[in-house]
């Protein structure tokens, strides 16, 4: 029994809750010469305050969300067959993530 315990108190142990991970997924719909999207789906079981910024070329584009749901990011058709560039998640004000992503238009049909 611990020294602070006088007989018949109990102990309480404090548990920290492990927080589920905010999780945000890209997809993408790109044809040659047509407006496209990029579709966002933000798992967010604390409902925090996300925060995406991405970098499609020449332009940021940002959204901000504190719950789970699945949106859409207008963009307009890419000049060339590849696409590289970044996207930062921020969680509650700070950076979760920051990655690249890679967007490759579907070749026209002849």
């Amino acid at each position: 029994m611990p020294q602070n315990l006088k007989e018949g108190e109990i102990e309480e142990e404090e548990i920290e809750e492990e927080k589920e991970e905010v999780q945000v997924n890209l997809n993408a719909n790109v044809k040659p010469l047509t407006p496209g999207f990029i579709e966002v789906s933000v798992l967010n079981p604390q409902n925090q305050k996300v925060r995406l910024k991405l970098f499609y070329p020449k332009k940021k584009r940002e959204a901000e969300t504190d719950k789970e749901e699945t949106f859409k990011i207008s963009i307009k058709p890419p000049q060339t067959w590849r696409i590289q560039d970044t996207y930062k998640v921020v969680v509650d004000g700070e950076i979760k993530e920051e990655r690249v992503y890679n967007l490759r238009r579907e070749r026209e049909e002849s």
